[in-house]
């Protein structure tokens, strides 16, 4: 059917992928760059699919509907037993938001564009990634999307210009995107790294080498180069998952170089070279042939081992869950894969009848939990003492403040004139308003202006700046925005009596799913460590602004320094994703900051 050779050192190589991928979601720090090993999956696939497809086309042998059962056989009956299975597990340990948000993973996943909604949410509402059970599905998105137009293309390539047709078409586009992966990599920094844009010139770089015209001309380079190449090839495979650690977007114009290194191990490695006798060694072969059920699992076990801790699990735990993952990776391989791999075990029929009905369950459940907000219904003793706690509570309440977006202040109006900029954090600054009562005799205006990507809100913040009493900037600080929120003030603080305020960034800690399996008792009085990383930031803006524009709001909140409380004083979540408020939270934090002299012009309603 295929007409291919096997090769064992393929599967060697993607032993090597899937190993990286999980070491560097072990967060091992020799493998900071071994997110590589998606590349890697990436290029073989382009690879092999395109070696199928040139061998059946050619043939005259080519059946859409066999390609496309021969991809359903390879990646659903896994991917459904790893989400059935993790869709039990979640829905009992997870809180309603991290549910919520997992059920939408669902859906998503299940119609193979879990990259797409990690994009749309990225840098809003993107829990922790440590804390996404299905966050791994993005490059399977990635890759079906490929396979939804690529045996089309090559068809018509064929059809019209032959070989030579197939190589300059595959070419083009791969030339086309690395171009736009370059050209993103520094503006578009989520879509670049999810979206099939600027991730189809690794596929494409698999598919030309699969190529009749480049596997001929490899044929013809000497053994000793071909074994000098492959060995480099495998030495930058290996390199990479250090280096590119220290790589601050990917994929760049520097992933080019990884890449070529692992064309020049597809089509140069030989038997007799140090790269083949390495990635023909038995075990990275079995690792290799369990590669798919491994990587499906690895994410799981690795979000529920951090899922049951109260802080970030140590080195050893993942040890553990390095186990559990070929545990379940070859029961996965063993009793899902090879079966629903063979045609004369199961046919046609059930094959679709199987992935039909199972998809339609998760899509169900998924919905279920996404319009639910996280069946928080399971939890009567939060929704007893809180009327909002409930649906809206999560995603939908932050995003009520974009009703005050691009607004005009009315001159006549109420109060003072207060320009919120920035992105989630923000909104929560103006939720905190109208839970304290100071939207009922203030004006408020908003813009989501990134700071050091203001565009073509420009125009906007100019005019409106001019008559603002306050000026609020409220997003995540680190050392490459404050520059930009110090520039932006010299630019929009015009008059003398206007104050411009920057709000410190909050965080309610590394997990609150934890918490949640505590006893009730020490629950809700729990105080919860900060994360290093947003107490640094904290920092960043303590020693970047004026005491008198600066708002320490964790301090603010904090009963003894490094730690915040989870709930109120009455039982009330202050935030389910440890960075956005709830109703609850809003009240609590906004309380708080009100009441310092930098904010205390911003007065309440009588009426509270």
């Amino acid at each position: 059917m295929r007409n291919m050779k096997y090769r064992p050192d393929i599967d060697g190589l993607r032993a090597i992928a899937v190993l990286s991928v999980m070491l560097f979601h072990a967060g091992i720090s020799a493998f900071a760059g071994g997110f590589i090993g998606v590349d890697i999956f990436f290029v073989i696939s382009g690879y092999l699919i395109t070696t199928i497809l040139i061998s059946e086309i050619e043939g005259e042998k080519f059946s859409i509907i066999k390609f496309y059962e021969r991809r359903i056989r390879r990646i659903i009956p896994a991917l459904i037993f790893m989400m059935t299975i993790s869709v039990v597990v979640f829905s009992y340990i997870l809180i309603p938001d991290d549910l919520e948000n997992f059920g939408q993973s669902i859906v998503a996943t299940t119609f193979f564009s879990n990259n797409i909604l990690l994009w749309m949410t990225a840098g809003y509402f993107d829990p922790s990634i440590d804390l996404k059970p299905l966050v791994h599905t993005w490059s399977l998105g990635v890759e079906e999307q490929f396979y939804l137009f690529s045996p089309i293309l090559l068809i018509i390539a064929y059809k019209f210009w032959n070989k030579i047709g197939i190589n300059r078409v595959l070419i083009f586009i791969t030339v086309t995107s690395y171009i736009y992966c370059i050209y993103a990599s520094t503006r578009f920094l989520d879509a670049n790294f999810y979206l099939i844009f600027s991730r189809i010139w690794e596929i494409g770089a698999g598919s030309i080498i699969a190529t009749q015209g480049v596997k001929a001309a490899a044929a013809k380079v000497d053994d000793k180069l071909a074994a000098a190449l492959s060995n480099s090839g495998l030495l930058i495979i290996l390199l990479s998952n250090y280096f590119y650690g220290f790589s601050e977007f990917n994929p760049n114009v520097f992933t080019l170089i990884c890449i070529l290194g692992i064309c020049a191990v597809i089509s140069l490695n030989r038997q007799g070279s140090l790269a083949y006798t390495i990635l023909s060694n038995r075990t990275f072969v079995v690792i290799g042939a369990m590669s798919y059920s491994l990587y499906l699992w690895h994410q799981p076990i690795y979000v529920f081992t951090r899922v049951v801790s109260l802080e970030e699990p140590a080195l050893a735990m993942f040890g553990i869950g390095i186990i559990a993952t070929f545990v379940m990776g070859y029961i996965s391989w063993r009793f899902v894969e090879v079966p629903f791999r063979d045609r004369d075990r199961i046919g046609p029929a059930r094959l679709y009848v199987f992935s039909a009905s199972f998809s339609a369950i998760l899509i169900a459940i998924g919905l279920a939990m996404h319009f639910t907000s996280g069946f928080y219904s399971r939890w009567p003793e939060l929704a007893k003492n809180d009327k909002d706690f409930g649906k809206g509570m999560n995603i939908a309440f932050n995003e009520a403040p974009y009703k005050y977006l691009d607004v005009q202040f009315d001159p006549d109006g109420p109060g003072k004139k207060v320009l919120v900029i920035g992105n989630s954090f923000a909104r929560d600054f103006i939720n905190m308003m109208d839970k304290t009562h100071r939207l009922d005799t203030n004006q408020v205006a908003y813009s989501d202006a990134k700071p050091c990507e203001i565009g073509n809100s420009e125009p906007y913040l100019t005019k409106i700046s001019a008559t603002a009493d306050i000026i609020v900037m409220a997003t995540k600080l680190n050392s490459e925005n404050i520059p930009c929120i110090h520039q932006l003030r010299e630019k929009l603080v015009t008059r003398d009596h206007t104050r411009f305020v920057v709000i410190g960034t909050k965080n309610f800690g590394w997990n609150n799913n934890a918490i949640m399996m505590l006893d009730p008792e020490v629950r809700y009085t729990y105080q919860t460590k900060v994360v290093p990383e947003y107490l640094e930031s904290n920092e960043l803006g303590l020693k970047s602004f004026e005491k008198s524009e600066y708002v320490d709001v964790l301090a603010l909140i904090s009963q003894r320094e490094g730690y915040v409380p989870v709930f109120t004083e009455d039982r009330k979540f202050i935030s389910q994703d440890r960075e956005h408020l709830t109703p609850a939270g809003a009240k609590f934090v906004g309380e708080r900051i009100f009441q310092g002299p930098i904010l205390s012009a911003i007065r309440p309603s009588q009426k509270n």
